[in-house]
């Protein structure tokens, strides 16, 4: 997505021809339509969901025309807009149909693999035959061959059809239809793509060709010697077939010699018949033919050549030259000298062969012969626009044998051709026309310009151009405008230069220059400077804020005055100055609560420019696209900050979630874009938690430990920063409640206990008290006190210990000297936590005494005042009073 980039356009024509502008029917805040061309550009972002979902959406445009009082559409019309998302090697192609849609089509493929193909030429002989059919990947592909040949066409359903009848002689070396195909998906709703394909088809030889004479000259001449033995060879005949497969046989198909000749059917070499000698200057004629006898015309018949007459004369016969006329073509500016064309003769008496040459009527020394090699030059210069010279010459060139031989002539017929050596002249260097008016229709005869050329045919027929595409000139030279005029450009006149071209080859030129002096019109509509203006106002601008200025000129020099579509100088909050364009809010109580504003202004003329100007006042329309700038007035907010009381159990993992936490900031943009940190508390090193910046998630950042320095309760501090320049900034207290996991076990205050009883304690007496701590709350630290005797079983029966106070109490008389027993804690957590200890009991004589202290009384003692905490203040010290017992 792209702001301000186009996304269709719609047309309408009006029927008087008068311009039309667009407008939106119902404003969008997604595009706006620029008034002139009916382009719609992209103003607004697409919703967010688009980019996973697509997004379309319906516009209703309005067209009107520019007239006072205009009209407008009586239908408008309904245009489909439709955002998708594509890879990156995907194009977009907008359709030019309503309704407008965005559609996707890939770029051409790989090339496909050859396809390979062999027919013999007979296959192709019958025009417009099927030959074959090109195979499809899917039922929607089209065909369509890329290079046109002569031979084959596709059509549209991939079908090859026979263009021309194949003909293996006129193929080339290759003796293949060689051509490429392109294919084409363009299935509406589908993939579109163009795939190429190359075609060859072999092409195999039929036998369709006769063989043809290559005798020359023509018609066919041989002497026979008077005395001749048989088997001498006079004449060979010798034929081509263009067939690859050619076998050719030579025939005498009439005799009018009487059996004195006959023909080699392989080699074609025609040999005398019979002893008996030939008679001088007898004509001897056979008629001979060459048979394909591969090529089997039906049963009985093979292709042959047409018959050809020999004439074979006894003793000696005249030159026969090896063309019967002759003809040649040279241009008028054949230089001197040169050669023109080759006229030879064949002497039958193996003698040398002198030419002459005699021009019959004009043009006698104009053309030579060389004596002996038959090569006729040009004598002297021509001229084609000369009249003295003509334009064809008939010429007899004779060819004489040497040593008083025979002699015959030949006609030579040499045609003269113009040349293109003149240029085209004008009549005038220089043509004009004035106060011709500028709105003049168009192919409006202005002016006539003529040429003449002193050549001849081709050469001497003209053809006029312009240099300026403003005017048109037809065959005959007449100048009209082909472009509307227009007086307010080039100083009211255009000057331009008319080319006179002859159609020679190559062809030559003249040159005349065209001044057109016009006369100015109110015609031209007042232009904006720009077709969209988009400027900024911030959302809490006050009254009379400039906005913007828009910018009209007129061509003709006419007063421009602004104004809002359907007239006045005030469209809602906004008012235009008449005369200068400044858009301003208006000078009471601004809100502006919407993320932009469309504005469609006037641009009217007022014909100042010219006579009866105010009879055709013209106007203009652009729109202005009013962008509501936020200004970053308003500070991130917890609203739900006093709610949150998050807890998180001790020794949860380093990235365990605490509570997502969320600030809104009622700015727009990026000044209501908000991310989120963790604010540092004093005096702590590293941070206890983090924020996703982006969603507000509060994670761990450590292990907590209840019982250790965490603590209970954890403070911690998020804030909420916005994206404005300068950003603003709001943050939220809460506390973090480390809730209690049962992982430290009781832990007794003593290592062991030992007790001396008397041997007379009663029972019930309350013997010793063993005292266990848990640093666990709750449950997870309440302690349940139990008694075991591992050394002696029998200990157990004398004592009991209270659950709730670990009292050992007395419950049999003792009678032994010493009692070892296990005191057990054990916490109330889930899975429970214990630790034991031994509890010794020693039974004592009742004769023993108390505990007698060291000092009857102690002190007084003296301190000072700044002595620190842990100062050893006093030792006191007492002793029992058993002997041997300290």
């Amino acid at each position: 997505w792209k702001r301000f980039a186009a996304v269709g356009r719609v047309a309408a024509t009006d029927a008087d021809g008068d311009h039309v502008a667009y407008r939106l029917a119902v404003p969008s805040n997604l595009v706006v339509i620029v008034p002139q061309t009916g382009d719609l550009l992209l103003t607004g972002e697409p919703p967010s969901s688009a980019a996973q979902e697509g997004f379309e959406c319906e516009l209703t445009v309005e067209a009107h025309d520019l007239r006072t009082p205009n009209r407008v559409s009586h239908t408008p019309a309904q245009v489909w807009l439709q955002l998708n998302t594509y890879d990156e090697d995907e194009l977009q192609g907008l359709g030019d149909e309503s309704p407008h849609r965005i559609s996707k089509r890939r770029v051409t493929r790989a090339v496909r693999p050859t396809k390979r193909i062999e027919f013999t030429e007979a296959d192709g002989e019958q025009e417009g035959r099927i030959v074959f059919q090109l195979e499809k990947e899917t039922e929607r592909e089209t065909f369509k061959i890329r290079d046109e040949n002569p031979w084959v066409t596709v059509e549209p359903n991939g079908a090859v059809r026979v263009k021309k009848k194949w003909d293996y002689e006129e193929l080339g070396p290759e003796k293949t239809i060689d051509f490429w195909v392109t294919i084409t998906n363009a299935a509406s709703g589908g993939l579109r793509y163009t795939d190429n394909q190359r075609v060859i088809i072999h092409v195999k030889d039929v036998n369709d060709e006769p063989p043809y004479f290559i005798n020359r000259p023509l018609p066919m001449q041989a002497v026979v010697q008077l005395n001749a033995p048989p088997n001498t060879p006079v004449f060979t005949l010798q034929a081509r077939d263009p067939d690859t497969d050619h076998n050719i046989h030579y025939f005498i198909v009439r005799d009018r010699t009487g059996g004195r000749f006959e023909v080699d059917e392989r080699s074609g070499v025609v040999r005398t018949r019979g002893t008996d000698p030939f008679q001088l200057d007898m004509e001897y004629v056979l008629y001979v033919k060459a048979e394909d006898q591969n090529g089997r015309v039906d049963e009985r018949r093979y292709q042959s050549t047409p018959e050809e007459r020999l004439s074979i004369v006894g003793g000696k016969r005249a030159p026969q030259f090896y063309m019967p006329t002759y003809e040649a073509e040279i241009p008028e500016n054949q230089k001197k000298d040169s050669d023109i064309i080759s006229v030879k003769a064949k002497s039958f008496a193996d003698r040398e062969i002198r030419y002459t040459l005699k021009a019959q009527g004009q043009g006698a020394g104009t053309f030579n012969i060389g004596p002996t090699s038959g090569i006729v030059k040009l004598a002297k210069e021509l001229d084609f626009e000369d009249l003295r010279q003509p334009h064809v010459y008939s010429l007899i060139v004779t060819a004489t044998e040497d040593s008083g031989g025979f002699s015959t002539s030949v006609e030579l017929t040499i045609r003269v051709t113009d040349v293109n050596d003149n240029a085209p002249k004008f009549e005038l260097p220089d043509y004009q026309a004035h106060n011709v008016d500028e709105d003049i229709p168009l192919g409006t005869s202005i002016l006539k310009v003529k040429a003449t050329d002193a050549d001849s045919g081709t050469n001497a027929e003209i053809q006029y151009e312009v240099s300026d595409d403003h005017f048109a000139v037809d065959s005959n030279g007449i100048v009209n405008n082909n472009k509307q005029l227009d007086a307010d450009n080039n100083n009211a006149y255009y000057q331009f230069v008319v080319t006179a071209k002859d159609k020679g080859e190559p062809p030559k030129t003249g040159t005349a220059t065209v001044r057109v002096y016009t006369k100015n019109k109110n015609d031209e509509e007042p232009k904006f400077s720009q077709q969209v203006y988009t400027p900024n106002v911030d959302e809490n601008a006050g009254p009379n804020t400039l906005v913007t200025t828009v910018v009209a000129s007129d061509k003709d020099g006419d007063n421009v005055r602004f104004g809002f579509v359907g007239g006045g100088v005030s469209s809602g909050q906004f008012v235009i100055e008449e005369i200068t364009g400044v858009i301003r809010l208006h000078g009471k109580a601004i809100s502006l609560d919407r993320d932009k504003y469309e504005l469609n202004v006037t641009a009217m003329d007022d014909g100042a420019c010219c006579a009866n100007g105010e009879s055709t006042i013209h106007t203009s329309t652009a729109v202005v696209v009013v962008f509501i700038t936020d200004v970053n007035d308003n500070k991130p907010i917890f609203k739900d900050c006093g709610t949150y009381y998050p807890k998180v159990e001790e020794g949860a993992q380093n990235g365990s979630p605490v509570i997502k936490v969320q600030a809104t900031d009622d700015d727009k943009g990026v000044n209501g874009q908000v991310k989120y940190s963790i604010v540092q508390q004093p005096n702590q090193k590293g941070t206890k938690f983090t924020v996703d910046e982006e969603t507000g998630e509060v994670l761990t950042n450590k292990v907590f430990d209840r019982e250790g320095d965490d603590g209970k309760f954890v403070s911690v501090t998020v804030k909420a920063t916005d994206q404005g320049d300068p950003s603003l900034e709001g943050v939220c207290s809460f506390t973090v409640e480390i809730t209690d996991v049962n992982d430290n076990p009781p832990l007794f205050d003593r290592q062991k206990y030992v007790e001396n009883v008397k041997q007379d304690a009663s029972i019930g007496t309350n013997i010793l008290r063993v005292s266990a701590s848990d640093e666990d709350a709750d449950n997870n630290g309440a302690i349940v006190y139990s008694l075991s005797a591992p050394y002696n079983p029998l200990d157990l029966d004398y004592f009991e210990i209270q659950p709730e106070s670990g009292w050992i109490v007395l419950k049999k008389p003792l009678d032994r000297e010493t009692y070892k027993l296990e005191a057990k804690a054990e916490d109330k957590g889930y899975p429970p936590l214990s630790r034991t200890v031994e509890v010794q009991i020693d039974v004592v004589d009742r004769a023993n005494n108390p505990p007698v202290w060291d000092h009857v009384v102690y002190g007084p003692i003296y301190i000072k005042e700044n002595m620190p905490v842990g100062a050893r203040v006093v030792s006191v010290k007492a002793s029992s009073g058993i002997e041997g017992n300290p």
